[in-house]
């Protein structure tokens, strides 16, 4: 891609002699997130770097591309604007091969060397993809204990030694564990960047010896402006970041995915579950799943969030189907009052609760046909109970 080309807890703070007051900080490889911005280049203008950060927030809102590119503005050795993108330091950073970085994201035990090059590459090339090589993947202890092999060694050609962990949450009570050791007791001159999306899942010891930086969901214009630099058609691009719900890596996904598809698909398994009759729902939850990976299945879930949204959107305003209305899919006005009509009775919020449901069910590796069939028979059981009798 071309484009890559709250109270904080009380922690320990270092203070680094950078010199960077004289330079000017860049982060346009970094959609949007003004605030982190501003939070970060404040740190690297008063010379105050932390020992650990952690970036927290929304999936696809660009924590791993803010960690690289501010790896690399504590190692770029430009004299005017950081990061440069064109010394050795800010070059090997961008592809995530500088000797004095790591970048920890969850994998397999024994997964092949060639396999985590390709992965890596794929990760620099594109740092708003998921970082994990798969869904059930964990960051183990063997990972960390590398890290801990690592930190105090002499620095190749850094100012820094930059240890990036993608997916935090996902680390192992042993690799958690033994994070702490590290967070403890840091060398000079280490960095350590923790990234989550759940930060609920991370220990609370490790919490509070970082310094948090939110990171919110996109700006609808950002996305929009990021996806037309990318050669996007402006109202394609429009229609895709209003459903990425801030989300550039949702957004990006929906483009390669056929967006219109998975949203007729979406619409078809809600207006779908209210027919009574057995096989057609299962005719349904075939069609459905056939083919699809279970990260297609959770975004066609996402997805039907957008659908049952819009629908309270209506409910609010009295059935009012203006396009300007705010809809998600204001392109779809017709659909919308299908579905509006045949959920009529639907208790929105229990739905919406419901949905959201099914995708932690995904998450946590159920059968994705049975959490389609429990999904389909709440929808019809929950309307047919509120029907008048």
């Amino acid at each position: 891609m071309d484009l890559f080309s709250n109270e904080e807890p009380s922690i320990k703070v270092r203070t680094k002699k950078i010199t960077a007051s004289k330079k000017k900080i860049l982060f346009n490889r970094v959609i949007g997130q003004s605030k982190a911005k501003f939070l970060l280049e404040k740190a690297i203008l008063n010379e105050r770097i932390p020992t650990a950060y952690l970036f927290y927030g929304q999936e696809g809102s660009g924590k791993n591309a803010m960690a690289i590119e501010f790896s690399k503005a504590l190692n770029c050795t430009s004299g005017s604007q950081i990061p440069c993108q064109t010394c050795d330091n800010c070059r090997a950073i961008g592809r995530l091969v500088h000797p004095d970085l790591k970048f920890v994201f969850a994998a397999p035990a024994k997964i092949k060397t060639e396999d985590v090059v390709k992965h890596i590459q794929k990760l620099a090339a594109n740092p708003y993809l998921p970082s994990a090589y798969s869904e059930t993947a964990g960051i183990l202890i063997d990972q960390v204990r590398e890290l801990k092999r690592t930190a105090g060694l002499k620095l190749y050609k850094g100012k820094y030694r930059a240890f990036i962990i993608s997916g935090a949450d996902r680390m192992t009570t042993e690799a958690a564990n033994s994070l702490l050791k590290i967070l403890e007791e840091p060398p000079p001159k280490l960095l350590l960047i923790l990234i989550t999306s759940r930060l609920d899942k991370l220990l609370p010891t490790i919490i509070s010896r970082c310094q948090l930086i939110k990171f919110s969901p996109l700006k609808e214009t950002d996305i929009v402006s990021a996806l037309e630099k990318e050669g996007i058609e402006p109202g394609k691009a429009k229609i895709v970041s209003r459903l990425s719900m801030g989300n550039f890596r949702k957004a990006s996904a929906l483009l390669e995915e056929d967006y219109n598809a998975m949203r007729e698909q979406a619409w078809l398994l809600l207006i779908g579950s209210q027919n009574g009759d057995d096989f057609q729902k299962l005719a349904l939850i075939e069609k459905i799943a056939a083919g699809k990976s279970r990260g297609q299945i959770k975004e066609l879930f996402h997805i039907a969030l957008l659908w049952l949204r819009d629908l309270q959107v209506l409910r609010i305003r009295g059935g009012d189907l203006q396009e300007d209305a705010g809809f998600y899919n204001a392109d779809q006005i017709e659909k919308l009052a299908r579905l509006n009509d045949k959920l009529s009775e639907v208790n929105l919020d229990k739905t919406i609760v419901e949905t959201e449901n099914s995708i932690d069910l995904i998450e946590r590796n159920v059968y994705i046909n049975l959490i389609l069939i429990n999904y389909v028979t709440y929808l019809f059981d929950i309307n047919l109970s509120q029907q008048p009798r």
